[in-house]
Protein backbone atom coordinates (compact mmCIF):
# COMPACT_ATOMS: atom_id res chain seq x y z
CA UNK A 1 0.00 0.00 0.00
CA UNK A 2 2.93 2.13 0.76
CA UNK A 3 4.35 1.68 -2.45
CA UNK A 4 1.31 2.25 -4.17
CA UNK A 5 0.48 5.69 -2.89
CA UNK A 6 4.34 7.19 -3.16
CA UNK A 7 4.58 6.26 -6.56
CA UNK A 8 1.13 7.64 -7.73
CA UNK A 9 2.55 10.67 -5.67
CA UNK A 10 5.84 10.67 -7.52
CA UNK A 11 4.12 10.44 -10.89
CA UNK A 12 1.69 12.99 -10.01
CA UNK A 13 4.49 15.58 -9.17
CA UNK A 14 6.54 14.20 -11.95
CA UNK A 15 3.34 15.18 -14.69
CA UNK A 16 3.12 18.62 -12.63
CA UNK A 17 6.43 19.35 -13.93
CA UNK A 18 5.78 18.07 -17.16
CA UNK A 19 2.93 19.82 -17.66
CA UNK A 20 3.96 23.46 -16.07
CA UNK A 21 6.64 23.13 -18.55
CA UNK A 22 4.25 22.93 -21.78
CA UNK A 23 1.95 25.82 -20.26
CA UNK A 24 4.48 27.52 -19.58
CA UNK A 25 5.60 27.15 -23.41
CA UNK A 26 2.27 27.90 -24.86
CA UNK A 27 1.01 30.39 -23.20
CA UNK A 28 3.77 32.52 -21.12
CA UNK A 29 5.43 33.34 -24.23
CA UNK A 30 8.99 32.76 -22.67
CA UNK A 31 11.51 31.98 -24.85
CA UNK A 32 14.11 28.96 -24.12
CA UNK A 33 16.25 31.15 -23.60
CA UNK A 34 14.89 33.40 -21.06
CA UNK A 35 15.64 29.95 -18.49
CA UNK A 36 14.63 31.38 -15.58
CA UNK A 37 11.00 31.58 -16.71
CA UNK A 38 10.77 28.84 -19.02
CA UNK A 39 12.61 26.48 -16.56
CA UNK A 40 11.97 28.15 -13.09
CA UNK A 41 8.13 28.67 -13.13
CA UNK A 42 7.00 24.55 -13.69
CA UNK A 43 9.94 23.72 -11.40
CA UNK A 44 8.81 26.01 -8.75
CA UNK A 45 5.03 24.95 -9.30
CA UNK A 46 6.24 21.29 -8.73
CA UNK A 47 7.94 21.87 -5.70
CA UNK A 48 5.17 23.45 -3.82
CA UNK A 49 3.15 20.70 -5.18
CA UNK A 50 5.30 18.21 -4.06
CA UNK A 51 6.23 19.25 -0.44
CA UNK A 52 2.73 21.13 0.37
CA UNK A 53 1.20 19.60 3.76
CA UNK A 54 -2.30 19.29 2.52
CA UNK A 55 -1.10 16.38 0.58
CA UNK A 56 -0.35 14.76 3.98
CA UNK A 57 -4.07 12.77 4.42
CA UNK A 58 -3.95 11.92 0.39
CA UNK A 59 -0.57 10.45 0.35
CA UNK A 60 -0.24 8.59 3.85
CA UNK A 61 -3.88 7.13 4.27
CA UNK A 62 -4.81 4.49 1.79
CA UNK A 63 -8.37 5.39 0.84
CA UNK A 64 -6.75 8.52 -0.75
CA UNK A 65 -5.61 6.36 -3.03
CA UNK A 66 -8.69 7.43 -5.21
CA UNK A 67 -7.31 11.03 -5.07
CA UNK A 68 -3.81 10.46 -6.01
CA UNK A 69 -5.19 8.65 -8.88
CA UNK A 70 -7.63 10.69 -10.28
CA UNK A 71 -5.24 13.35 -9.66
CA UNK A 72 -2.61 11.73 -12.27
CA UNK A 73 -4.59 10.39 -14.79
CA UNK A 74 -6.34 13.84 -15.43
CA UNK A 75 -2.43 15.71 -15.75
CA UNK A 76 -1.45 12.55 -17.45
CA UNK A 77 -4.60 13.21 -20.24
CA UNK A 78 -4.58 17.15 -20.46
CA UNK A 79 -0.60 16.22 -21.08
CA UNK A 80 -1.62 13.68 -23.99
CA UNK A 81 -3.81 16.89 -25.11
CA UNK A 82 -1.15 19.79 -25.21
CA UNK A 83 1.16 16.76 -27.45
CA UNK A 84 -1.88 16.11 -29.76
CA UNK A 85 -1.66 20.16 -30.39
CA UNK A 86 1.29 19.71 -31.43
CA UNK A 87 0.39 17.22 -34.01
CA UNK A 88 1.08 14.01 -32.34
CA UNK A 89 -2.21 12.05 -33.52
CA UNK A 90 -2.12 9.28 -30.55
CA UNK A 91 -2.27 12.31 -28.05
CA UNK A 92 -6.17 12.74 -28.09
CA UNK A 93 -7.14 9.01 -27.96
CA UNK A 94 -4.67 8.56 -25.17
CA UNK A 95 -5.92 11.40 -23.50
CA UNK A 96 -9.31 10.40 -23.56
CA UNK A 97 -8.51 6.65 -22.16
CA UNK A 98 -6.18 8.65 -19.48
CA UNK A 99 -9.75 10.84 -18.50
CA UNK A 100 -11.65 8.00 -18.44
CA UNK A 101 -9.62 6.32 -15.73
CA UNK A 102 -9.52 8.99 -14.34
CA UNK A 103 -13.07 9.69 -13.88
CA UNK A 104 -13.51 5.83 -12.91
CA UNK A 105 -11.25 6.66 -9.99
CA UNK A 106 -13.23 9.49 -8.88
CA UNK A 107 -15.83 12.01 -9.99
CA UNK A 108 -13.32 15.37 -9.87
CA UNK A 109 -12.10 14.05 -12.88
CA UNK A 110 -15.18 15.01 -14.89
CA UNK A 111 -13.80 18.88 -14.45
CA UNK A 112 -10.88 17.73 -17.26
CA UNK A 113 -13.32 18.82 -20.32
CA UNK A 114 -13.70 22.12 -18.71
CA UNK A 115 -10.11 22.36 -17.84
CA UNK A 116 -9.27 22.09 -21.56
CA UNK A 117 -12.09 24.53 -22.48
CA UNK A 118 -10.11 27.38 -20.13
CA UNK A 119 -7.07 26.04 -21.87
CA UNK A 120 -8.34 26.95 -25.37
CA UNK A 121 -9.40 30.16 -24.66
CA UNK A 122 -5.97 30.86 -22.88
CA UNK A 123 -4.40 29.82 -25.72
CA UNK A 124 -6.74 31.87 -28.03
CA UNK A 125 -5.97 35.04 -25.95
CA UNK A 126 -2.18 34.10 -26.07
CA UNK A 127 -2.12 33.42 -29.84
CA UNK A 128 -3.77 33.00 -32.90
CA UNK A 129 -6.36 30.73 -31.88
CA UNK A 130 -6.70 27.24 -33.53
CA UNK A 131 -9.10 26.62 -35.94
CA UNK A 132 -12.27 25.62 -34.80
CA UNK A 133 -12.17 21.81 -36.69
CA UNK A 134 -8.85 20.89 -34.99
CA UNK A 135 -10.46 21.77 -31.35
CA UNK A 136 -13.29 19.55 -31.92
CA UNK A 137 -10.99 16.66 -33.44
CA UNK A 138 -9.30 16.90 -30.32
CA UNK A 139 -12.02 17.56 -27.83
CA UNK A 140 -13.97 14.51 -29.42
CA UNK A 141 -12.57 11.76 -27.67
CA UNK A 142 -12.74 13.61 -24.13
CA UNK A 143 -16.55 14.31 -24.77
CA UNK A 144 -17.13 10.15 -25.81
CA UNK A 145 -15.16 9.00 -22.92
CA UNK A 146 -17.18 11.61 -20.40
CA UNK A 147 -20.33 9.90 -21.92
CA UNK A 148 -18.88 6.45 -21.44
CA UNK A 149 -18.32 7.22 -17.82
CA UNK A 150 -22.03 8.65 -16.78
CA UNK A 151 -24.19 5.92 -19.15
CA UNK A 152 -21.80 3.24 -16.62
CA UNK A 153 -22.47 5.35 -13.39
CA UNK A 154 -26.29 5.53 -14.54
CA UNK A 155 -25.82 2.06 -15.16
CA UNK A 156 -23.86 1.28 -12.04
CA UNK A 157 -25.60 3.43 -9.63
CA UNK A 158 -29.21 4.18 -10.69
CA UNK A 159 -28.80 7.30 -10.56
CA UNK A 160 -26.04 10.32 -11.10
CA UNK A 161 -25.45 10.85 -7.53
CA UNK A 162 -27.32 9.38 -4.89
CA UNK A 163 -27.21 11.52 -1.81
CA UNK A 164 -26.28 10.57 1.69
CA UNK A 165 -29.15 12.91 2.83
CA UNK A 166 -26.85 13.95 6.01
CA UNK A 167 -27.68 17.02 5.20
CA UNK A 168 -30.96 18.56 4.04
CA UNK A 169 -30.01 22.30 2.35
CA UNK A 170 -32.54 23.90 -0.11
CA UNK A 171 -31.64 26.01 -3.05
CA UNK A 172 -30.03 28.94 -0.84
CA UNK A 173 -28.73 26.91 1.81
CA UNK A 174 -26.67 25.12 -0.86
CA UNK A 175 -25.28 28.22 -2.46
CA UNK A 176 -24.37 29.37 0.46
CA UNK A 177 -22.87 26.38 1.80
CA UNK A 178 -21.06 25.92 -1.33
CA UNK A 179 -19.46 29.58 -1.79
CA UNK A 180 -18.21 28.96 1.99
CA UNK A 181 -16.56 25.82 1.30
CA UNK A 182 -15.02 27.13 -1.53
CA UNK A 183 -13.26 29.80 0.59
CA UNK A 184 -12.49 27.54 3.26
CA UNK A 185 -11.08 25.72 0.45
CA UNK A 186 -8.81 28.38 -1.22
CA UNK A 187 -8.17 29.39 2.44
CA UNK A 188 -6.49 26.05 3.55
CA UNK A 189 -4.28 26.18 0.40
CA UNK A 190 -3.01 29.49 1.05
CA UNK A 191 -2.39 28.73 5.18
CA UNK A 192 -2.51 24.77 5.90
CA UNK A 193 -2.35 25.40 9.69
CA UNK A 194 -3.79 23.18 11.70
CA UNK A 195 -4.35 19.73 9.45
CA UNK A 196 -6.84 18.07 10.62
CA UNK A 197 -8.76 14.32 9.61
CA UNK A 198 -12.04 15.51 10.11
CA UNK A 199 -13.33 19.19 10.26
CA UNK A 200 -16.66 20.21 11.94
CA UNK A 201 -18.74 21.44 9.65
CA UNK A 202 -22.22 23.01 9.47
CA UNK A 203 -24.45 24.17 6.39
CA UNK A 204 -24.58 27.82 6.06
CA UNK A 205 -28.47 29.17 6.65
CA UNK A 206 -28.66 32.70 6.22
CA UNK A 207 -26.82 34.97 4.18
CA UNK A 208 -26.26 37.37 7.18
CA UNK A 209 -24.29 34.86 9.20
CA UNK A 210 -20.17 35.27 9.97
CA UNK A 211 -19.36 32.08 7.49
CA UNK A 212 -22.83 33.62 4.78
CA UNK A 213 -21.07 37.17 4.52
CA UNK A 214 -17.36 35.42 4.43
CA UNK A 215 -18.80 33.05 1.33
CA UNK A 216 -19.94 35.57 -0.76
CA UNK A 217 -17.05 37.94 -0.07
CA UNK A 218 -14.53 35.33 -0.66
CA UNK A 219 -16.46 34.31 -3.98
CA UNK A 220 -16.96 37.99 -5.03
CA UNK A 221 -12.93 38.11 -4.79
CA UNK A 222 -12.68 35.31 -6.99
CA UNK A 223 -14.60 36.39 -9.47
CA UNK A 224 -12.92 39.73 -9.37
CA UNK A 225 -9.64 37.81 -9.09
CA UNK A 226 -10.68 35.76 -12.73
CA UNK A 227 -11.43 39.19 -14.57
CA UNK A 228 -8.29 40.00 -13.91
CA UNK A 229 -6.45 36.70 -14.86
CA UNK A 230 -8.31 36.72 -18.11
CA UNK A 231 -5.52 38.58 -19.46
CA UNK A 232 -2.91 36.39 -18.09
CA UNK A 233 -3.49 32.92 -19.81
CA UNK A 234 -1.12 30.93 -17.23
CA UNK A 235 -2.90 32.41 -14.47
CA UNK A 236 -6.14 31.73 -15.70
CA UNK A 237 -5.53 28.31 -16.28
CA UNK A 238 -3.75 27.87 -12.77
CA UNK A 239 -7.19 28.95 -11.15
CA UNK A 240 -9.06 27.03 -13.52
CA UNK A 241 -6.86 24.02 -11.96
CA UNK A 242 -7.80 25.51 -8.67
CA UNK A 243 -11.35 25.95 -8.82
CA UNK A 244 -13.11 23.37 -11.16
CA UNK A 245 -11.64 20.03 -9.40
CA UNK A 246 -13.31 21.26 -6.43
CA UNK A 247 -16.78 21.93 -7.52
CA UNK A 248 -17.77 18.42 -7.20
CA UNK A 249 -17.24 18.38 -3.40
CA UNK A 250 -19.25 21.45 -3.11
CA UNK A 251 -22.63 19.36 -3.34
CA UNK A 252 -23.13 18.91 0.23
CA UNK A 253 -25.51 15.74 0.25
CA UNK A 254 -23.43 13.73 -1.50
CA UNK A 255 -20.64 13.59 1.28
CA UNK A 256 -22.25 12.78 4.13
CA UNK A 257 -19.71 13.65 7.16
CA UNK A 258 -16.78 14.26 5.58
CA UNK A 259 -17.66 17.18 3.89
CA UNK A 260 -14.39 19.25 4.21
CA UNK A 261 -11.62 17.42 3.84
CA UNK A 262 -7.80 17.97 3.02
CA UNK A 263 -7.48 14.84 0.27
CA UNK A 264 -10.05 16.87 -1.59
CA UNK A 265 -7.28 19.58 -2.63
CA UNK A 266 -5.15 17.13 -4.00
CA UNK A 267 -5.02 18.45 -7.44
CA UNK A 268 -6.51 21.87 -6.88
CA UNK A 269 -2.99 22.55 -4.90
CA UNK A 270 -1.01 22.17 -8.75
CA UNK A 271 -3.31 24.96 -9.75
CA UNK A 272 -2.47 27.12 -6.82
CA UNK A 273 1.49 26.32 -7.28
CA UNK A 274 1.25 27.40 -10.80
CA UNK A 275 -0.11 30.47 -10.24
CA UNK A 276 2.05 31.15 -7.15
CA UNK A 277 5.02 30.08 -9.05
CA UNK A 278 4.05 32.58 -11.98
CA UNK A 279 3.65 35.60 -9.84
CA UNK A 280 6.87 34.82 -7.97
CA UNK A 281 9.57 33.77 -10.66
CA UNK A 282 9.59 36.04 -13.31
CA UNK A 283 10.57 38.56 -10.48
CA UNK A 284 13.75 36.92 -9.70
CA UNK A 285 15.07 37.41 -13.24
CA UNK A 286 19.26 38.68 -13.10
CA UNK A 287 20.62 41.49 -11.51
CA UNK A 288 19.65 42.98 -8.52
CA UNK A 289 19.27 42.30 -4.42
CA UNK A 290 15.63 42.01 -5.01
CA UNK A 291 16.27 38.22 -6.63
CA UNK A 292 18.18 36.82 -3.51
CA UNK A 293 15.10 38.38 -1.23
CA UNK A 294 12.72 36.50 -3.44
CA UNK A 295 14.57 33.49 -4.23
CA UNK A 296 15.94 33.33 -0.34
CA UNK A 297 11.69 33.79 0.62
CA UNK A 298 11.02 31.22 -2.01
CA UNK A 299 13.29 28.23 -0.65
CA UNK A 300 12.52 29.55 2.98
CA UNK A 301 8.99 28.71 2.28
CA UNK A 302 10.15 25.46 0.69
CA UNK A 303 11.60 24.35 3.77
CA UNK A 304 8.81 25.60 6.26
CA UNK A 305 5.65 23.21 3.97
CA UNK A 306 8.35 20.36 4.16
CA UNK A 307 8.32 20.63 7.43
CA UNK A 308 5.18 20.99 8.29
CA UNK A 309 4.92 17.59 5.92
CA UNK A 310 7.44 15.75 7.81
CA UNK A 311 5.61 16.62 11.27
CA UNK A 312 2.48 16.02 9.66
CA UNK A 313 3.21 12.49 8.69
CA UNK A 314 3.49 10.36 12.45
CA UNK A 315 -0.16 11.32 13.05
CA UNK A 316 -1.21 8.78 10.35
CA UNK A 317 1.29 5.80 11.83
CA UNK A 318 -1.97 4.36 13.26
CA UNK A 319 -5.43 4.86 14.34
CA UNK A 320 -5.24 5.75 17.65
CA UNK A 321 -2.62 8.62 16.75
CA UNK A 322 -4.44 9.78 14.26
CA UNK A 323 -8.13 9.76 16.00
CA UNK A 324 -6.26 11.12 19.55
CA UNK A 325 -5.57 14.27 16.87
CA UNK A 326 -8.98 14.96 15.53
CA UNK A 327 -10.60 14.24 18.77
CA UNK A 328 -8.41 16.90 20.18
CA UNK A 329 -8.44 19.55 17.53
CA UNK A 330 -12.60 18.95 16.74
CA UNK A 331 -13.58 18.11 20.64
CA UNK A 332 -17.28 19.30 19.32
CA UNK A 333 -17.64 16.02 16.38
CA UNK A 334 -18.91 13.16 17.67
CA UNK A 335 -17.56 11.13 14.50
CA UNK A 336 -13.89 11.98 16.10
CA UNK A 337 -14.68 10.49 19.14
CA UNK A 338 -16.40 7.66 17.71
CA UNK A 339 -13.49 6.59 15.51
CA UNK A 340 -11.41 7.20 18.64
CA UNK A 341 -13.28 4.67 20.98
CA UNK A 342 -13.13 1.83 17.89
CA UNK A 343 -9.33 2.82 17.36
CA UNK A 344 -8.93 2.49 21.56
CA UNK A 345 -11.19 -0.57 21.74
CA UNK A 346 -9.32 -2.42 18.31
CA UNK A 347 -5.89 -1.27 20.60
CA UNK A 348 -7.39 -3.30 23.18
CA UNK A 349 -7.19 -0.43 25.64
CA UNK A 350 -11.16 -0.44 26.63
CA UNK A 351 -10.67 1.84 30.01
CA UNK A 352 -9.59 4.70 27.67
CA UNK A 353 -12.49 3.48 24.86
CA UNK A 354 -14.90 4.12 26.96
CA UNK A 355 -14.65 7.89 27.78
CA UNK A 356 -14.62 8.28 23.93
CA UNK A 357 -17.64 6.48 23.25
CA UNK A 358 -19.53 8.49 26.31
CA UNK A 359 -18.40 11.61 24.56
CA UNK A 360 -19.67 10.85 20.86
CA UNK A 361 -22.74 9.86 22.98
CA UNK A 362 -22.85 13.14 24.48
CA UNK A 363 -22.64 15.09 21.46
CA UNK A 364 -24.95 12.82 19.33
CA UNK A 365 -27.43 10.40 21.46
CA UNK A 366 -28.70 8.76 17.81
CA UNK A 367 -24.81 7.61 16.93
CA UNK A 368 -25.71 3.57 16.88
CA UNK A 369 -22.10 2.49 15.76
CA UNK A 370 -20.66 4.46 19.02
CA UNK A 371 -23.32 3.07 21.48
CA UNK A 372 -22.47 -0.66 19.68
CA UNK A 373 -18.40 0.22 20.11
CA UNK A 374 -19.28 1.03 23.70
CA UNK A 375 -21.20 -2.01 24.33
CA UNK A 376 -18.39 -4.23 22.55
CA UNK A 377 -16.18 -2.59 24.99
CA UNK A 378 -18.00 -3.09 27.84
CA UNK A 379 -18.57 -6.81 26.97
CA UNK A 380 -14.42 -7.17 26.69
CA UNK A 381 -14.07 -5.17 29.84
CA UNK A 382 -16.29 -7.38 32.13
CA UNK A 383 -19.07 -4.81 32.81
CA UNK A 384 -21.92 -6.95 31.09
CA UNK A 385 -24.69 -5.85 32.88
CA UNK A 386 -23.82 -2.18 31.66
CA UNK A 387 -23.04 -4.10 28.12
CA UNK A 388 -26.38 -5.96 28.23
CA UNK A 389 -27.95 -2.24 28.55
CA UNK A 390 -26.09 -0.60 25.86
CA UNK A 391 -27.07 -3.63 23.52
CA UNK A 392 -30.20 -3.19 24.45
CA UNK A 393 -30.80 0.56 22.98
CA UNK A 394 -29.12 -0.06 20.07
CA UNK A 395 -31.69 -2.98 18.82
CA UNK A 396 -34.26 -0.27 20.41
CA UNK A 397 -33.08 1.70 17.33
CA UNK A 398 -32.23 -1.50 15.07
CA UNK A 399 -34.40 -4.30 16.22
CA UNK A 400 -32.49 -6.74 13.51
CA UNK A 401 -29.27 -5.97 13.83
CA UNK A 402 -27.12 -8.80 13.58
CA UNK A 403 -24.11 -7.54 15.28
CA UNK A 404 -26.00 -6.12 18.30
CA UNK A 405 -27.91 -9.64 18.81
CA UNK A 406 -24.72 -11.49 18.17
CA UNK A 407 -23.07 -9.42 20.94
CA UNK A 408 -25.57 -9.73 23.55
CA UNK A 409 -25.97 -13.42 22.85
CA UNK A 410 -22.52 -13.57 23.72
CA UNK A 411 -22.76 -11.67 26.78
CA UNK A 412 -25.47 -13.87 28.26
CA UNK A 413 -23.40 -16.85 27.41
CA UNK A 414 -20.93 -15.16 29.84
CA UNK A 415 -23.45 -14.23 32.43
CA UNK A 416 -24.13 -18.26 32.22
Amino acid sequence: ADRRLTSASAAATGLAFRVGLELVRRLHGATGADRTVSIGIPAVAAALFAVHPIHTEAVAWLAGITDLSYSTFALLAFLFYLRAEDGWRPGAVLGAVAFLLGALSKEPALALPLLLGVYELARGRRAHPAPGRQVVLRLAPFVLAAALYLGLRLWALGGFAPSTRAYETDGATAVLTAASLLVRYIAKLIWPFPMNALYVFEPVASLTSTAGIVGMLGVTALVLASWWAWRRPLFLVGAAFLILPLLPVLYVPALGEGVFAERYLYLPVFGFSLAAAAAIVPVCRPGGARRVAVVAGLAAGVVVLAAATVQRNPVWRDSVSLWSDTAEKSPGSAAAHEYLCWALYTAERQADALPACRRALELDPGRVAARMNMAHALAVAGRLDEAIQQYGAVLGQRPDDAEALTGLGLVYMAKG
